[in-house]
């Protein structure tokens, strides 16, 4: 048995010896299968088409979130019918054409979008209007705020709204040859917007476009502002304007007396009608599973060229995972070294790791942007660097620490016996014994931090995974572009994990010889 074991042409060698190629190609192939798997997938519930928005009455219908405040009228509108909440307008929509949900909340102007990827999908309109505003900070200038008004009530009036109404939400998709940041005026504003609500403000061909945006650059040209523009989540505009993060925040914000409690709204200058979109059973197409494979590669990835916003998504996460890393990796050995004599300072940088390691790091880096940053011009790229840069530095101060600790006290003794200086013993007998307790910790620590940058997003940064949500809000599929995401983190962390190894300590032993 032991000679068969061992003998270097036996096929249990050459499995394990093509064990590591096998496992890398598995998750890849798992995800491939899983895309055609879910391609096929069926409807999850009742097929039956909704006529009138009545019908919906005693059915579950779903909506964002962010529009809990709409609760009491759904309950006048449907008094039996249960609400699900997501946390996104696309995930609504996906919920009905998956059948999760027979009806989703949305309003009339966003019909055509929705149509443009699922022409099954209609909207089943309401009796209930919802005036459209735009949202003001409590710190926003008074100034700013009346020009926005005057300027509502001149376009009403002179019959533009109407035009713009019909170039972008009735003929949409629309082109625009306007860019905000060609506008030169010498007064400034922050102003947040949602680039995921087409076709009030969406990424066309890599340009920010859109009904609300067109509107936004009249209003500038004409008074002499020049916006800083960000693009955060719709709710995250809604919390940095409470913080003043934003001075001014456009996603066609629906006028609600609980929400003008807490910020300022414009005049409304459109009303839109609320509508549910539900699904359209007669015109859904029987399509093969290769041809909705093709399909859907052509719309998340070819048109528009939208694999582009991936690949600068990627530049995003990488930039900010390795300045992290670089910055935090200095710091952190400074502060480990500097702070080795001084127990206050120990006790705490201690208290900060274990404080900052028992929060949620969405929460910190949120608390970074909207409040600590909140008054600042620093984009949302640099606060993510400066949170996940210092998270990195305690995390590398107290690896190290732990690492050293485990070394014998008598290697320092050691080295001071054959004459080395504190320092000199640290450095070439202690550290490099340390390092081998350490480093499998630290290398692990690289690649959650990749991962951990997922969520910067919130924070108006296009990273990778936010690259995903914008394919998705204009395609309104989630296997691509979520998969295709995955995928890439995948390949990032796995050729990560292969250069950090190559990293060693100490000299490696060689195997002793079997025998017999």
């Amino acid at each position: 048995m032991g000679g068969f074991l061992h003998k270097s042409g036996s096929p249990c060698l050459k499995l394990n010896r093509s064990c590591p190629k096998l496992m890398g190609i598995l998750p890849m192939g798992f995800l491939l299968v899983l895309v055609f798997f879910l391609l096929s997938c069926g409807d999850a519930s009742q097929k039956q088409t909704i006529k009138t928005a009545k019908d919906l009455d005693g059915k579950i219908i779903a909506t964002c979130s962010s529009n809990a405040s709409y609760e009491d009228a759904f309950k006048r509108l449907f008094p039996h019918s249960p609400i699900r909440y997501y946390t996104n307008y696309y995930d609504v929509f996906l919920g009905v054409m998956n059948g999760e949900v027979s009806g989703a909340f949305s309003i009339l102007s966003l019909e055509k979008t929705i149509q443009e990827s699922y022409p099954a999908l209609f909207a089943v309109p309401t009796d209930m209007e919802i005036p459209v505003v735009a949202a003001f900070s409590n710190s926003a200038k008074k100034e700013l705020i009346d020009e926005f008004n005057e300027f509502v009530e001149q376009v009403r009036l002179d019959g533009t709204i109407d035009r713009l109404a019909e170039k972008w939400i009735a003929n949409y998709p629309s082109d625009n040859t306007l860019d905000l940041d060609d506008l030169t005026g010498e007064k400034t504003f922050t102003l947040g917007l949602d680039v995921l609500n087409p076709p009030h403000e969406y990424l066309y061909k890599e340009k920010l476009v859109g009904f609300e945006v067109e509107l936004i650059y009249m209003f500038c040209k004409r008074y002499g502002y020049k916006p800083k523009v960000e693009s955060p989540a719709y709710d995250a505009i809604l919390a940095g304007l409470s913080t003043g993060r934003f001075d001014m925040g456009m996603g066609a914000y629906g006028y609600t007396d609980e929400r003008s409690e807490s910020m300022i709204f414009s005049k409304p200058y459109y009303m839109d009608r609320v509508a549910f979109m539900v699904m359209d059973y007669s015109k859904v197409e029987e399509k093969s599973l290769l041809q909705s494979v093709k399909e859907s590669f052509y719309k998340n990835f070819i048109k528009e060229n939208r694999w582009l916003v991936l690949v600068k998504g990627l530049g995003v996460t990488l930039l900010i995972t390795f300045l992290s890393i670089f910055l935090g990796t200095i710091f952190g050995l400074v502060l480990f070294v500097f702070g080795r004599k001084r127990e206050k300072l120990n006790r705490a940088l201690s208290f900060a790791h274990e404080t900052l390691e028992s929060l949620p790091v969405l929460v910190i880096l949120m608390v970074f942007y909207y409040v600590i940053f909140g008054k600042s011009d620093i984009s949302g790229v640099w606060v993510s660097v400066i949170v996940f840069g210092m998270m990195f530095t305690l995390n590398t101060y107290q690896t190290v620490k732990l690492g050293v600790n485990a070394v014998p006290v008598g290697q320092m003794e050691a080295g001071l016996a054959l004459g080395y200086t504190e320092s000199q013993s640290l450095v070439k007998i202690v550290f490099p014994q340390a390092a081998e307790i350490f480093m499998p910790v630290y290398k692990g620590s690289i690649v959650a931090y990749l991962k951990a940058t997922a969520i910067v997003g919130y924070v108006a940064v296009s990273d990778l995974t936010k690259a995903g949500d914008i394919i998705r809000s204009r395609t309104f599929e989630a296997v691509f572009p979520l998969l295709a995401v995955a995928l890439i983190y995948y390949v990032v962390a796995r050729i990560l994990i292969r250069l950090l190894n190559k990293i060693h300590y100490g000299k490696k032993e060689r195997p002793a010889r079997m025998k017999g």
